[in-house]
């Protein structure tokens, strides 16, 4: 796979109460123009719903450390009822989410993270990964042929009964791998961060959702991080940063052939201690983050199937400027054992 090549972080900062639209038909002439990079740029630079952040709902708390934050990947919100019932029963203070829809067929059309900040209870901004110009993956697109998306968003968010503030977006990507179909779906964008303030007990701290790209290779995924620490230490040189996502850390390269059971018989435990074999943990050691307090053992990844393959632990907390306890991985099923996500959400306390 092509090493990403070394740029910086384009970071946006106008806030919106609503992403502008992209019609139907625009989103319909992108898909018959040359399936470019450079196309994809200019459709990126031309995009304004890719470089606003999407803020709402009303903050109900202030408080000082300790507080509890969440960190989940909640596969498109796809189970919404479910999803709140995961997030309510953690009680958490601050909840970084990453695969959030607004206006797609294959999540009934709803604005996910509008509508949980209204069913709990907060306020939420919101970043986009993509402009969907399909109605997503093979299953998807099965599920919902005949159908189109309404508006066709899909990114990263922060949900908190905190007043967030100083909100942007980091975009990591411009490369627009995704644009021309290889990968079986078609999307103008690239992964991002979007990230937020909150006034702690006096001083403030920032909050990071962050989704790196899952076909990557180890090299790729550091070469994000970086940008994303580059980015941050311009917003906030000082002070607590706390970073929660899907970092994709599965050690391997995406589509690379690979043998890992050999690979797992030389290191049992590869898959859910990663570090040694993904550079970003080295890096992120040598910006100032931890993650070791931060973080429960165990893999992130949830299948239903019945004999499961080898899971990995992909999502993290990197935390700066704080301490850690009681870190948790809470299982994204509901009461009834049903799937609500392919990912488990992780929890921590944080305290200055």
């Amino acid at each position: 796979m092509e090493k990403t090549s070394c740029m910086a972080a384009l970071t946006y900062g106008e806030v919106v109460a609503d992403l502008p639209l992209v019609e139907r038909a625009a989103r319909d002439r992108m898909l018959a123009l040359p399936p470019t990079t450079e196309t994809h740029r200019t459709l990126l630079a031309a995009t304004p719903a890719l470089q606003f952040v999407e803020a709402g709902g009303t903050a109900t708390a202030a408080k000082s450390w300790p507080l509890c934050i969440a960190c989940w990947n909640a596969q498109r919100f796809h189970r919404f009822d479910a999803g709140c019932a995961l997030i309510r029963s953690v009680a958490a203070d601050v909840v970084l989410l990453s695969e959030l829809d607004i206006g797609m067929a294959r999540t009934g059309q709803r604005h996910c993270l509008r509508d949980a900040a209204a069913a709990l209870g907060g306020c939420y901004v919101f970043g986009a990964e993509f402009l969907e110009l399909g109605l997503g993956d093979d299953e998807e697109q099965r599920r919902c042929a005949g159908l189109a998306n309404e508006i066709g968003l899909h990114g990263n968010g922060i949900l908190s009964n905190l007043a967030l503030a100083t909100s942007v977006l980091i975009r990591l990507e411009t490369d627009g791998d995704w644009f021309d179909g290889d990968r079986g779906e078609r999307r103008v964008g690239g992964r991002c961060a979007v990230a937020a303030s909150i006034a702690v007990g006096g001083e403030k701290a920032l909050f990071v959702s962050v989704h790196l790209e899952s076909h990557s290779d180890p090299a790729q995924r550091a070469e994000q991080m970086r940008r994303l620490f580059d980015a941050v230490d311009a917003i906030a040189p000082t002070g607590p940063v706390v970073i929660g996502g899907d970092l994709n850390t599965s050690t391997l390269a995406h589509g690379d052939p690979f043998d890992l059971a050999a690979a797992l018989r030389d290191d049992p435990n590869r898959l859910v201690r990663p570090e040694r074999y993904e550079p970003l943990f080295d890096l992120a050691r040598a910006r100032g983050y931890a993650w070791s307090d931060a973080n429960a053992a165990g893999p992130t990844e949830r299948t239903a199937e019945a004999a499961p393959p080898p899971l990995a632990h992909i999502d993290w907390f990197l935390i700066r400027g704080l301490r850690a306890s009681a870190p948790a991985i809470v299982p994204a099923v509901d009461p009834q054992g049903t799937i609500i996500s392919d990912h488990e959400m992780i929890v921590v306390t944080l305290a200055a």
